[in-house]
């Protein structure tokens, strides 16, 4: 997974030249580079990871790392549990859900914690302007994640029961086709989905949000047996990261044109989603009580296919954030 550099060398004696030249010319050799295959969906809650790529703050830290952007959360967490990917950045609901069947992924970390930026898309030509006229529709979402989670809360809460509601689940890339093609009245997503539904039929959507229904947070997952093997790659990353979030306190509108412009996201649509002080790498109590909830909606909802509550500080890894800034842990352990 890493390499030493030694300038131009190539091995053997060839390296123990150059070594010796860069010490008698007061150099250092560069750092070894770890590579670190980081996937994440379109979402504003990811900016930490394209500002550290695109300043350079990944390679300041002997990082080669590459961002691969996926349609959701989900997609991230399967593909480090397959081995695709080494970091996924999701929202916690997919790695409580994969706790269910197995005991790969730990958290080491968050990049935002953030008001709900799930939303519901409706067809209005169809006679939808409320929560309310769901009822009977037939409504698309992500299976397994955050959108149905948020999903199933604005249907409580406006008064519809979920059972009354078609609810088609999948990845949101096939919701994302059968909206446009006119086959479902409404879509649960985020991101740049939002752009893209709202794109398919200009002028006859009308969008449902709720901001406070929720927290999101964005979480840093990784299989437990890398994290164990390569502790300072991941340490590196945090670093990294935590440069990232100094530049948003210092340039927050800079950072929102940087981020919107790198994830190809609509800036008019996403800037009353951004706050500048939702960023910030650390592990707060709070998430552990939301990882809760969340388990208890799996449970109930039939998601999980288990009825015994997972130990969520079991699907922690706190050591690598404790060893650059302990500060940032404040969950208790």
């Amino acid at each position: 997974m890493s390499s030493t550099r030694y300038g131009s060398c190539r091995a053997g004696i060839a390296a123990l030249v150059a070594f010796a030249a860069l010490a008698a010319s007061g150099c250092a050799p560069s750092k070894p580079v770890a590579s670190v295959r980081l996937g994440h969906a379109a979402t504003l809650g990811v900016a930490l990871d394209v500002i550290a790529e695109e300043l350079g703050y990944f390679g300041r830290e002997g990082l080669d790392v590459t961002l691969v952007q996926v349609a959701s959360g989900n997609v991230a967490v399967n593909g480090v549990l397959s081995g695709e990917l080494d970091v996924a950045v999701a929202t916690i609901y997919p790695i409580v859900l994969a706790s269910f069947s197995g005991d790969e992924l730990r958290v080491f970390g968050s990049v935002s914690v953030s008001r709900n930026n799930n939303v519901i898309i409706a067809r209005s030509d169809r006679g939808i302007a409320s929560i309310a006229d769901l009822e009977g529709r037939k409504v698309g979402t992500l299976a397994g994640g955050n959108p149905e989670f948020v999903l199933g809360l604005m249907l409580l809460e406006g008064g519809v029961p979920s059972e009354r509601v078609d609810i088609v689940k999948g990845e949101l890339a096939a919701m994302y086709e059968r909206f446009a093609a006119g086959e479902l009245d409404a879509i649960a997503c985020f991101g740049v989905w939002v752009d893209r539904a709202e794109s398919a039929h200009p002028g006859r959507t009308v969008v449902f949000m709720d901001e406070d229904i929720v927290r999101t947070t964005s979480a840093l997952a990784a299989r437990k047996e890398a994290l164990e093997r390569d502790g300072p790659t991941y340490e590196r990353l945090l670093r990294a990261l935590v440069r990232a979030e100094e530049y948003v306190r210092k340039y927050p509108d800079k950072a929102f044109e940087l981020s919107v412009k790198a994830l190809g996201i609509d800036a008019e649509q996403n800037r009353p989603l951004w706050y500048p002080d939702v960023y910030g790498v650390r592990l707060d109590q709070s998430i552990i009580r939301d990882m809760e909830n969340m388990a208890r909606w799996q449970i109930d909802s039939g998601s999980a296919g288990s009825e015994s509550m997972p130990d969520v500080l079991s699907l922690f890894d706190f050591r690598p954030l404790e060893r650059i800034d302990a500060k940032r842990v404040t969950v208790i352990h």
